[in-house]
């Protein structure tokens, strides 16, 4: 049987366009590997039938390019697959930090709020001692709180600068 030039890469497209439909149940590396090896076999295909005329080198063509396209395929798969584990990490990463800027929001807030109420308590306690009204006991008391304060505005600061350092 005779197939004239164009027949022949119509076949040849039409025979790589059906192999690529089964590529529907395939996961995404199998996708592309067969899609390189696909293309790669029509490319050597045209490249094999431009450079002998006859359906030997075309052959070949078609088989060197599919070998070739294969091993390009596989060479892109594994780039999406990594470029897709690192995607899922800094997605991760991203929510962890939102997560850890939220919690200090809430600590600052609580912790505003606590300076807030300490400072009034402070400046009463100085006005009743300047008054006579407060004792020494109670303004060491407010100062041992205020220390304690510190020493927690001081621990919140140091995981923040931790979680920044990580981040």
């Amino acid at each position: 049987m005779i197939i004239h030039h164009s027949s022949k890469q119509l076949l040849i497209a039409s025979l790589v366009g059906s192999l690529l439909s089964g590529c529907a149940g395939m996961n995404d590396q199998q996708t592309t590997v067969a899609q390189g090896a696909g293309f790669g076999a029509l490319l050597g295909a045209v490249a094999g039938q431009a450079i002998g005329g006859n359906t030997r080198s075309t052959l070949i063509g078609a088989a060197a390019g599919g070998l070739i396209g294969a091993a390009v395929g596989s060479s892109i798969a594994e780039r999406k697959a990594q470029y897709a584990n690192e995607e899922d990490f800094l997605v991760a990463e991203i929510q962890r930090n939102q997560e850890f800027i939220r919690e200090a929001d809430e600590e600052n807030r609580q912790l505003y709020a606590e300076i807030d109420r300490l400072d009034r308590e402070s400046r009463r306690l100085a006005r009743e001692y300047r008054a006579g009204k407060a004792s020494r006991d109670a303004m060491l008391r407010q100062k041992s709180s205020l220390e304690q304060q510190l020493a927690k505005a001081k621990q919140v600061n140091s995981l923040a600068e931790k979680q920044l350092a990580d981040a």
